[in-house]
């Protein structure tokens, strides 16, 4: 993108969801893969202004409801030298984005796979030639711009359908993400989600699970300092050693859902002897 001067970390912009409130775990995803530096616009509950770009070296625009107003700075910012990344972006978008969504039975897709597309210098060394994404997806033309993933009915081939792709519009850069990414990842951890939210109530029959939420709040009133970002990164440390598990999803307030979690160690033996050289 250039030289540019930057003083203001990555900024989310959510709001409405378009298709699944699960779309508001991109904060977790972020902290998770160790990006603690961000800001979040909820556009339900404040509009984005040019104050809130100025600075910035990249904004990511959640699958949801966005107004014309919006788009146009949003467009701006990525044209002015910023990066924007955004996931199931409104139709104004795409002719910057130099791509077409395809229109009737054939132009959704649910479920299938991802193929990455390893002759592009951005994904060269990734991890994985292909794997599943879950949720819903729209299915674009690609015009003018790069694939940096394919959209793929079997793993070891792919159709021409970009499920992420790459711009660069005037000095910056514009990314789409053909289908929710936040969802997919939700719903890859969680598995088939559950009907029944208990009221609430995450702990409605007293068996130990807590909230993220919950959790935080109850860590805030035993006097802890921790934001929000550093109890997601503590919360999945802790799932990864084994410490704790992931119970379910909670509907909470008509905002993003939030994870509940439950032990699944409840005794740690620490040897004191083994803490000391006996030698």
């Amino acid at each position: 993108m250039g030289w540019r001067a930057f003083t203001k970390p990555l900024l989310l912009v959510s709001g409405e969801p378009k298709i699944s409130p699960l779309t508001h775990y991109l904060p977790e995803i972020l902290a998770v893969e160790g990006y603690l530096y961000w800001d979040i616009i909820d556009l339900r509950e404040e509009k984005l202004g040019a104050s809130s770009l100025k600075d910035r070296a990249v904004v990511i625009l959640g699958a949801v409801q966005v107004d014309e107003e919006t788009q146009n700075m949003l467009i701006k910012f990525a044209e002015g030298g910023g990066a924007l990344i955004a996931m199931l972006p409104p139709r104004k978008m795409l002719s910057t984005l130099g791509i077409k969504a395809l229109e009737g039975v054939y132009s959704k897709a649910s479920d299938i796979y991802l193929y990455v597309n390893a002759d592009h210098p951005w994904m060269r060394g990734f991890p994985a030639s292909s794997f599943q994404f879950h949720g819903d997806a729209q299915l674009y033309e690609p015009q003018n711009g790069a694939t940096l993933v394919f959209f793929a009915g079997q793993p070891d081939s792919h159709v021409p359908y970009p499920a992420v792709w790459a711009r660069r519009v005037g000095k910056g850069w514009m990314g789409l993400f053909a289908f929710d990414l936040a969802t997919s990842v939700a719903l890859t951890h969680q598995g088939v989600p559950r009907e029944k939210v208990y009221d609430g109530n995450p702990d409605r029959d007293r068996d130990g699970e807590k909230s993220t939420g919950e959790i935080f709040e109850e860590l805030t009133k035993s006097g802890e300092s921790i934001s929000k970002s550093g109890l997601y990164y503590h919360l999945s440390e802790l799932e990864k050693v084994g410490i704790i598990e992931l119970a379910m999803y909670c509907e909470a307030g008509g905002g993003a859902p939030e994870k509940v979690w439950r032990l699944k160690t409840k005794e740690i033996k620490i040897s004191l002897l083994d803490m000391y050289d006996e030698t």
